[in-house]
This record gives C-alpha cells, sequence and structure tokens, in this order.
C-alpha cells in the first residue's frame, strides 16, 4: 500500500491510497452484475429520453456532456405518472471526456464497473474538492 499526499504552499491539496500486489492463486469472487439489465447498445440515450420531454432541456442543451449515461428504464426525473416505481435506478455510464463543471465545491462518488459480459473489474470511490483560488 502507497499513499501520497501532494502540496502546494505548504497544505495538502491531493491525498491518494493505492494497493499493489504480485498476483497469486487465491480466493476469487465478486458481487455478480444484475442480470437483468440490457446491453448498454440497447438503452436510450440521454438525447432519446429528453426528446421526450422538451421542457426538461434546460440546462442540459447548452452543455457538453463529458460522460454518456444511458438509464435502464425510465430515469428518476420523468415524472411518475410515466415511469413504474422502482427502488433501484441503473445506469450504463461511459467516459466521453473530463467534467467542466462542479457543484458545492465537492462531492463523492462511488462505483462498481462491470464488463458487458458481467465480469467485475474494479471498484472505485473518489471524493473530490474544488474552490476558486483567491476567493
Amino acid at each position: 500500500m502507497r499513499r501520497s499526499v501532494a502540496y502546494q504552499h505548504g497544505k495538502p491539496i491531493f491525498f491518494m491510497s493505492a494497493s499493489f500486489h504480485r498476483q497469486e492463486e487465491g480466493l476469487d469472487h465478486h458481487a455478480p452484475a444484475p442480470a437483468d439489465v440490457p446491453p448498454p447498445e440497447a438503452v436510450p440515450t440521454m438525447a432519446d429520453r429528453l426528446a421526450r420531454y422538451p421542457e426538461r432541456l434546460g440546462v442540459w442543451a447548452t452543455i457538453p456532456r463529458p460522460i454518456d449515461v444511458r438509464y435502464v428504464g425510465e430515469p428518476g426525473w420523468v415524472p411518475p405518472g410515466d415511469r413504474p416505481a422502482d427502488p433501484h435506478q441503473r445506469v450504463w455510464m461511459r467516459i466521453d471526456g473530463w467534467s467542466p463543471s462542479a457543484s458545492g465545491a465537492r462531492g463523492l462518488a462511488t462505483g462498481r464497473m462491470f464488463t458487458v459480459d458481467g465480469r467485475h473489474i474494479a471498484s472505485a470511490v473518489q471524493e473530490g474538492l474544488l474552490r476558486r483560488v483567491g476567493a
């Protein structure tokens, strides 16, 4: 395990912990990918979904979308009468670029990444903090 801290002007601005280990035999298991999720190519794009709700376009029509988000089932922003109640919201996400905006100066994201054939390939947790310098 390695931990790195980056400093700027004597103050920590970045923390990273990374685990490494040589390949060896051992237990091999992971939480399975949901079985009832269609492949990303079979799910409508965000543009397809928004076309049905032009009043929802707002800021979505003016900003770049660095992440291709494809909801499996109807998104939570679709009015309740147009979507069934569902305890889960599943999405396929594919990175198209790097995000040009942030909100509230910070965020926390977690994710489990699967290949299209259902193999769990990575887990990630990221916290981000962005502040205007000199403000």
